[in-house]
Formats: structure tokens, sequence, C-alpha cells
């Protein structure tokens, strides 16, 4: 964090996963809301004319409650509205939609689904060529590689 130099640390909120799907209880019950609300009353955004997250809760929520214009870019926002999402709960919709809300979303996503949707920001060195004809990427953000065959 050292680049950023005049950087602040929050403790946030989590969204706890296992096996690809999300764990409602294990949120509810490890997460520190009142400290979570604490921190987005006390973080003073007035000074800045556009909030940045990357699907970070504090920042979010305290940009919206201070009607400051929130711009999020991250992968959990090419998931919006028109969107293909097949088999997702009205639960998974909400916990998406109101964990880190944002005035204006841009997602990343290896699909092209138009407007608003960006590809994966990736830092990687140079690939070599490929030589088999059948690849498959797998994005496993916060899956133990280990468990899936």
């Amino acid at each position: 964090m050292e680049p950023f130099r005049d950087f602040q640390h929050r403790a946030g909120l989590t969204v706890f996963t296992e096996a690809g799907r999300l764990r409602y209880l294990k949120i509810i019950m490890a997460n520190r809301y009142w400290q979570f609300i604490h921190h987005v009353r006390r973080l003073d955004v007035k000074a800045y004319d556009l909030v940045v997250t990357d699907y970070e809760p504090i920042t979010a929520w305290a940009g919206n409650l201070r009607k400051q214009p929130v711009l999020g870019v991250e992968h959990q926002y090419a998931f919006g509205k028109n969107r293909p999402v097949e088999g997702r709960s009205l639960t998974q919709h909400a916990v998406m939609s109101l964990f880190a809300p944002v005035t204006r979303g841009v997602g990343l996503h290896w699909s092209d689904f138009g407007d608003n949707v960006l590809p994966l920001i990736l830092d990687l060195p140079p690939a070599p060529p490929a030589t088999a004809q059948n690849h498959i990427l797998v994005y496993l953000r916060l899956e133990d590689q280990a468990l899936v065959t």
C-alpha cells in the first residue's frame, strides 16, 4: 500500500463462499455490522468529486449516503440489468446489489455484454504461443483450487 501514500484502512464486510456458493449464515454471523456502520458514517468523502470502488462496501455506502457519485469497477458490476444470470436467486441478487451500491457500475467480464462491460484487467507477462487447440480458462477468485476437479 506504500505507493498510495496517504491511505486509510478499515475493516469492512466480507462475503463468504464455499464450493462456488454464497454461505449466508457465515456472512450474517461473521461480519461486524456496527463497526461497518461506524466506518461508513465517519468516512468523509465530501472533498472528492467522484468515489471509485472495486466492490468495496465502506467507500460505496459512504459515497451514496452523502449523495456523492460512486463509480464501481469490478467483475460483480457486470451482473446488472439486462445481463444473463442463470440460476441466481432473489437473495443472491439482493446481496450483490446492496453489498457495494454504485451510481454507475462498470463490469469486468470475459464475455462482451455491451454498454457497461469491459474485458478483464490483467497484468500478465506475454503468453507463449498456444500449442493445443482446446484450452479452457476458469476464473476462481475465492475458491480453493485444490478442491476443484
